[in-house]
């Protein structure tokens, strides 16, 4: 578990989230809670999971569960972000 305040959201994250795709993770979130975790390098620059992340923000939560990628070279990071993984 992580605070939502450490966690930096990738700024050239290539998948955007409309309004109504973060409303569909909330409902999502409420109806089944956190399923998938938001995976994170080790300072908390996220690597997965931006729509969690705005879900989490507007439902108000300041703690959500990550999975930190240790380890992981640059490359590997950035893959992954880019959905090649």
């Amino acid at each position: 578990m992580r605070p939502l305040a450490v966690l930096v959201p990738y700024a050239r994250n290539s998948r955007t989230h409309s309004p109504e795709q973060v409303d569909q993770i909330v409902r999502s979130m409420e109806t089944y809670g956190w399923t998938v975790p938001i995976l994170v390098d080790p300072d908390g620059g996220v690597i997965a999971g931006h729509g969690r992340l705005l879900a989490a923000e507007k439902i108000g939560w300041t703690r959500v569960p990550c999975l930190v990628a240790r380890g992981w070279s640059d490359g590997r990071c950035r893959a992954r972000r880019a959905g090649r993984s």
